[in-house]
């Protein structure tokens, strides 16, 4: 198909395949203004190098850089504009990371390390020091119960205020590492 219909049936405009040819995204068969675009291979390497995708656009980078260097006849410099190329897409690789995560942790949805770690110790703490008392207070009421369904039930309900005195110590430490 012509470069120009595969552009109507994409609804693109021509300028933008000529843009496409010229990066390497769709597969021509022949050269020049008579070559003809092959549809289902265009489009599946169209949709593989879709942009939005950081390590898509470096690994084009690096693609599009080896093929200019090959065809270069510079022979010491063949390799310097592929690095270029790859240095500056990483770099913007991990600036937008970067930014990324200053977004995520401004609008709370990241958290500082050392604030989950100081809640996950805290947390820690509280249940090994519920658990350690937790025979103490318990054992000498149920030593004085002879009726196993009775010591079955008082368990439970030690056992479930455990449980809540640890999903309050929990709460505590989400309003405390939110505030921070």
């Amino acid at each position: 198909m012509k470069k120009g219909e595969f552009a109507r049936l994409l609804g693109l405009a021509p300028s933008y395949i000529t843009a496409l040819s010229k990066a390497g995204r769709i597969v021509l068969d022949g050269e020049g203004r008579g070559a003809l675009v092959k549809v289902k291979e265009s489009i599946a390497l169209m949709n593989e190098t879709e942009g939005g995708r950081p390590d898509v656009a470096m690994r084009n980078a690096v693609e599009r850089n080896e093929k200019k260097s090959s065809a270069s006849t510079d022979g010491e410099f063949k390799s310097v504009g592929a690095s270029y190329q790859t240095a500056r897409a990483v770099r913007e690789k991990y600036a937008a990371l970067t930014a990324k995560a200053q977004y995520e942790t401004m609008i709370g949805n990241l958290i500082e390390r050392e604030d989950v770690d100081a809640c996950l110790r805290f947390i820690g703490a509280t249940v090994r020091s519920l658990m350690d008392s937790f025979p103490d207070q318990n054992a000498p009421v149920l030593c004085a119960e002879t009726d196993i369904h009775e010591i079955h039930a008082m368990l439970t309900d030690a056992c479930r205020a455990v449980l809540e005195d640890i999903g309050l110590a929990i709460e505590r430490q989400k309003k405390t590492i939110t505030r921070g």
